[in-house]
């Protein structure tokens, strides 16, 4: 887990191989917070911002190769409640009708007083 106050919050996962279980929480009080996770990363997500911010996720670049070589097309869900400020959703490797939701990772991005935002790809795009 990652924690900063009145300070940004940027966090890059560099590597990881295929199939890995990564939990990660990470919260910033009073700046942004910004995680970009490895193409390897499947599972949950869940995002939270600040208003008048909404969760921004920044998807992978069009034409992303699968990371494990098995020729799988990057899948994902989102659905955002402006209710209550969260952005939740999925992504996985693999068919669009397969559910991505179990078995996987889970992340956490949530922001008090900023914009939140979540990426995926190389980690120099932090």
């Amino acid at each position: 887990s990652a924690h900063a106050t009145n300070a940004p919050l940027a966090l890059a996962i560099a590597d990881a191989p295929p199939d890995v279980r990564l939990t990660l929480s990470a919260i910033s009080d009073g700046a942004p917070a910004r995680v970009t996770l490895h193409p390897t990363y499947e599972g949950v997500f869940a995002l939270k911002a600040a208003p008048p911010f909404v969760p921004e996720l920044n998807w992978p670049r069009a034409g992303m190769a699968d990371p494990a070589g098995r020729g799988l097309t990057l899948v994902h869900e989102e659905t955002y409640d402006p209710k209550n400020g969260w952005l939740t959703g999925w992504v996985g490797w693999g068919l669009v009708d397969e559910d991505h939701s179990r078995g996987r990772g889970n992340v956490w991005v949530a922001q008090s007083r900023g914009e939140a935002v979540l990426g995926w790809g190389p980690s120099d795009d932090i």
